[in-house]
């Protein structure tokens, strides 16, 4: 998973550092963005509320392939791409890369929490992750309707 995470940043990070001056400008295009996300975190939430909770390992393919679909449409990705990363910034490549690792590095602190997580508590997660992906869908939506 966290390959599969700091793949999904390098590549959603950097294709929003490039086409920051752009999406910025386009109202239309930023609202589309942002609609994209939210249409695949609500899948995604709709998804995870679904699955039931187990402790068999799954595809690695299969998660690999997930982690970095719903990395890349991340609204932190755009949010860090078109706002936090200074445009035109010396070393783009450096201040992606940190990010990267920061998060990556985040990542694995929460994989590490929720595997300490008593089983009582844990067998809820999928449903309390699913109720967070909706909720960050719903404001991804609230945000471009907005513009």
């Amino acid at each position: 998973m966290p390959l599969a995470e700091a793949m999904g940043y390098i590549v959603a990070v950097s294709v929003f550092v490039t086409l920051a001056d752009s999406v910025r400008g386009n109202a239309v295009a930023f609202a589309t963005i942002k609609l994209t996300a939210a249409g695949w975190l609500l899948y995604s939430a709709v998804k995870l509320w679904r699955m039931s909770f187990c402790t068999d390992a799954r595809s690695v393919r299969e998660v690999f392939i997930r982690v970095f679909l719903t990395t890349l449409v991340n609204p932190k990705a755009m949010l860090v791409g078109t706002v936090l990363i200074p445009v035109g910034a010396v070393h783009l490549e450096i201040w992606v890369l940190t990010y990267v690792l920061l998060s990556t590095l985040a990542g694995l602190g929460w994989v590490a929490f929720g595997a300490n997580l008593p089983f009582g508590v844990r067998r809820h997660t999928y449903k309390l992750a699913s109720l967070v992906l909706g909720g960050f869908s719903l404001a991804a939506v609230a945000s471009a309707l907005s513009i």
